[in-house]
């Protein structure tokens, strides 16, 4: 039952890593290029944006990484007590995205 857990947590938590890369190099940067284009010296929103799924990428990339190689019999429980104080990171990181003004992209 705990393996079938674990390896569950696991691969959920690929995707998840998974999804941010995509939604990092595939929406947010050309998103960017495209405001740095049409916009040059205004405030860039979408790069702030980036810069956060850039940070909650790395973050949880970092706990992937501490997951896998805790493995299916490892001390999980102390990894996610590890984790805990990152995730007070990711909600400001949330909170401040949505309090971003309108993104004008062109």
């Amino acid at each position: 039952m705990r393996q079938n857990v674990v390896l569950e947590f696991l691969k959920t938590e690929r995707a998840y890593v998974d999804k941010l890369r995509v939604v990092s190099h595939d929406v947010f940067m050309p998103l960017e290029v495209k405001q740095k284009a049409a916009m040059p010296t205004k405030d860039n929103a979408i790069r702030g944006l980036l810069s956060s799924v850039t940070v909650i990428t790395s973050l949880n990339e970092k706990l992937l990484g501490d997951l896998e190689e805790q493995g299916i019999k490892g001390n999980l429980g102390q990894v996610m007590c590890n984790f805990a104080p990152f995730l007070k990171v990711k909600t400001m990181i949330a909170i401040n995205s949505l309090l971003l003004p309108s993104l004008t992209i062109c």
